[in-house]
């Protein structure tokens, strides 16, 4: 019997918080907070399977009080890369510079070896047409990146881009956005689908065909 391939990848989704609500949002937030040891002795029997690579969902992960302890805690068990999915809100102080504080982005890029990020749109309305709850989200996320462009000694960056039915004619803009910042390294696009953990009048409203 030819052997099934393993994962690339092990997902937590664990981070039961977030700063933005996004009107698709297919994360189910649970009541409490999350048990890190216990995930860290978990991460340790995937290693042991041969599954080193990790992404840090959730929610956003930024939002674990311990983030750092519990990322060192993982490289202690034999993760080899580690990747943090963030809407990036905390990166930056207010002036717009990159924060020193234990979630800011020169501690957090020691620790990780990607940096997932979203963007939606090419501006701010077009940003919170799907992500709300910060109206200068868009001003933000460039402002991170163009932060972050010159923390990265290499490209680190990884862009989410979630196509939906309101964006779908605007990804071309979008792009020419990220061809501004040498931090990034990768684009991810994901086709929005219908979810059952989205209000129904979501779905109707984000849902895009393949065609």
């Amino acid at each position: 019997m030819i052997p099934r391939d393993k994962p690339e990848r092990l997902n937590l989704a664990i981070a039961r918080r977030c700063q933005v609500s996004c009107a698709g949002c297919y994360s189910f937030f649970g009541q409490s907070e999350p048990d890190l040891e216990a995930i860290t002795s978990s991460v340790r029997e995937f290693v042991h399977l041969g599954i080193p690579h990790i992404t840090l969902s959730g929610g956003d992960p930024l939002t674990i009080g311990t983030l750092p302890t519990f990322l060192g805690a993982l490289r202690s068990v034999g993760v080899t890369s580690i990747k943090v999915d963030t809407v990036g809100v905390g990166l930056l102080s207010n002036s717009g510079e990159a924060t020193n504080t234990c979630s800011g982005v020169s501690t957090l890029l020691e620790q990780v070896d990607y940096l997932g990020v979203p963007l939606d749109g090419w501006s701010d309305e077009t940003v919170n047409w799907f992500r709300q709850g910060r109206l200068n989200l868009y001003a933000e996320t460039t402002a991170l990146l163009s932060a972050l462009d010159q923390y990265c000694a290499m490209p680190t960056v990884i862009i989410n881009t979630v196509a939906h039915r309101a964006n779908s004619f605007g990804l071309d803009r979008i792009y020419r956005e990220l061809t501004c910042h040498q931090s990034i390294c990768h684009w991810n696009v994901f086709q929005y689908t219908v979810t059952d953990q989205a209000a129904g009048a979501a779905n109707q409203l984000f849902w895009i065909s393949d065609q």
